[in-house]
């Protein structure tokens, strides 16, 4: 094989590697703080490899990256100024570094998988292997609620739990605590949100495959919902549904609804996870959809308290913000007395994001996303369905959850929903 060759091969596949590799955490931690003898746990500075393996994609394709940034090089070198001094004025500026890295790197990941796009609709590498790597994460998840216990992996920065730990994320029934799903995920959440993207792009894949590849396709969405249900994330329950109802909508409304016939598959097997769920997973289900359990009620005043907290932390400094990944730095010197456990932002994205950014960063960042769109201005032409549908699964995590911004695996979440739009479209038919 000539060199030549092998870096077309690694051209080709580069890309659908790396999105297979993107929920794995593959991680090093660096600096762990404790605060009253309980970890702080996102004032931990953590190495992800998924980053460092998206830089060297990058230098792989790095013409086409460099094309991508010229279009706009004036707003690139601009919006990396800003992460430098950000990075320099920080209190912590190791924990401002993290964030930053994390950020050019979701920037690059979504320069990447624009990339790929440019391939045409025929090109259906990076979906497949999206679609592997989350059934992976819904048989882990499958088999981890199945034996009740997350085996723990310092290498894939993954902890070990049981139900009866204290503080781990379970559902409480008359027949005891149930351990809810991580998968390779450090919170059952973050894996519900990935598998209901999952799910979208399965669905996705049902509907608008070859018929030789429905049956497969079928398959692998019965199992991401049957992984999706054990997560037992609320957030990520009804982020789908009204993304898929609205998508639904969407399409019909530009005439583009796929054949009926393709949709007796998924029918099909909603139906039977639905029949499963309520005659195996009944009491869990209710305690979850209900609100007038022990642990239920607890959540809710927990999360009222994380937003009190946010909103005066934002009113106290509104304009330029605490820094970068500063969030749960001011609530620390906000209340001193709070034990690491408790040192967590409000579970509300743009609430977090005023309070580190401030009202002038939010609008340099909201300027960030609007020159990454203007990039791909021409391929939304043909997604607008998808890009709603998108756009409102975001806003839905963004309301009950902060990770989208705080880790680096809801940020890779955040690149890989924006980029359904370019990935998942037949420009023949707009959907």
């Amino acid at each position: 094989m000539s060199l030549r060759t092998l870096a077309d091969w690694l051209r080709s596949w580069s890309i659908p590697a790396l999105v297979f590799l993107l929920p794995w955490q593959i991680v090093w931690v660096v600096r762990v703080q404790e605060v009253h003898g309980y970890v702080w746990d996102l004032a931990t500075i953590r190495l992800y490899g998924v980053p460092l393996l998206i830089c060297g994609v990058a230098l792989l394709h790095w013409r086409l990256v460099v094309a991508a940034f010229r279009k706009a090089w004036v707003a690139s070198f601009g919006a990396l100024g800003v992460l430098v001094v950000w990075v320099v004025v920080a209190s912590d500026s190791l924990l401002a570094l993290q964030q930053a890295t994390q950020i050019v790197a979701g920037v690059l990941l979504f320069v990447l998988l624009l990339v790929r796009a440019h391939r045409g609709p025929s090109e259906h590498k990076v979906l497949w292997a999206f679609l592997i790597t989350m059934c992976v994460q819904a048989i882990l998840a499958l088999i981890q609620f199945g034996v009740q216990e997350v085996w723990g992996s310092v290498l894939l920065g993954v902890a070990a739990h049981t139900p009866g730990t204290l503080g781990v994320p379970v559902v409480e029934a008359l027949s005891g605590r149930y351990l809810r799903a991580y998968g390779m995920f450090p919170h059952p959440n973050i894996l519900g949100a990935w598998l209901a993207v999952g799910a979208f792009a399965a669905l996705w894949g049902v509907l608008r495959f070859e018929r030789r590849w429905m049956v497969l396709t079928t398959g692998v969405f019965a199992l991401l919902l049957a992984g999706l249900v054990v997560t037992f994330s609320r957030s990520a329950w009804l982020a789908l549904a009204l993304a898929v109802v609205v998508w639904i909508i969407s399409t019909a409304a530009v005439g583009t609804v796929p054949y009926w016939k393709r949709w007796i598959g998924p029918i099909v097997v909603i139906g039977c996870v639905a029949v499963l769920l309520l005659t195996g997973l009944r009491p869990l289900l209710e305690t979850r959809v209900g609100f007038d359990s022990r642990l239920e009620e607890k959540s809710v005043s927990e999360r009222v308290q994380f937003f009190e907290r946010g909103w005066d932390l934002f009113t106290q400094q509104p304009v330029m913000g605490y820094g970068l990944g500063h969030a749960t730095v001011a609530l620390h010197e906000y209340d001193a007395e709070l034990p690491g456990y408790l040192l967590q932002p409000p579970h509300v994205v743009g609430l977090v994001l005023l309070i580190e950014l401030g009202v002038v960063g939010l609008f340099l960042l909201f300027s960030l996303v609007v020159w990454l769109f203007h990039i791909v201005r021409r391929e939304l032409t043909y997604s607008t369905p998808i890009l709603i549908a998108a756009v409102l699964f975001l806003v839905i995590i963004s309301l009950f959850d902060h990770f989208l911004w705080t880790l680096w695996s809801g940020m890779s979440l955040v690149v890989v929903v924006l980029s359904l739009p370019l990935l998942l479209v037949d420009k023949r038919t707009h959907i």
